[in-house]
């Protein structure tokens, strides 16, 4: 990584914590901190999700409006990946590991996207993704 490269992702880091310092809820800035990311991971849009202990996902920001009306997921077991991140290279040859709504695959694929990366973390005691799509 170059110097200029470096000090490009550290700016890139001091304008998303701008962005979201400021607000109390993130969806009303998450185009614009899908917008801050792009610069440093390229995407077509970007979803911040929940886990539950009960194996549904909770989609609860997106940058854009592509899945309105589709904030729900159930898992088809309740395992987690060991590596910290999940990734979907091509949805139209994937099998996902959700059983509901079943035909998830095909809305994706409708959509227009063809590959996922989803970052797990956790924040105090709840799992979460970011998905770079």
């Amino acid at each position: 990584m170059t110097y200029a490269q470096y000090a490009a992702d550290i700016e890139s880091s001091v304008e998303l914590l701008r962005t979201i310092a400021a607000v109390l809820d993130i969806r009303a800035v998450f185009p614009q901190v899908s917008e801050i990311a792009n610069k440093v991971l390229a995407h077509d849009l970007l979803t911040m999700m929940f886990h539950d202990r009960g194996g549904h996902i909770l989609l609860e920001a997106a940058s854009t409006d592509e899945f309105r009306g589709l904030t729900r997921f159930t898992k088809a077991d309740d395992s987690k990946p060991d590596e910290g991140y999940v990734i979907i290279d091509d949805f139209t040859t994937a099998t996902l590991p959700i059983v509901d709504p079943v035909d998830l695959r095909e809305r994706i694929v409708a959509a227009g996207f063809r590959s996922l990366l989803v970052v797990l973390t956790r924040a105090r005691h709840q799992d979460m993704g970011l998905g770079f799509w």
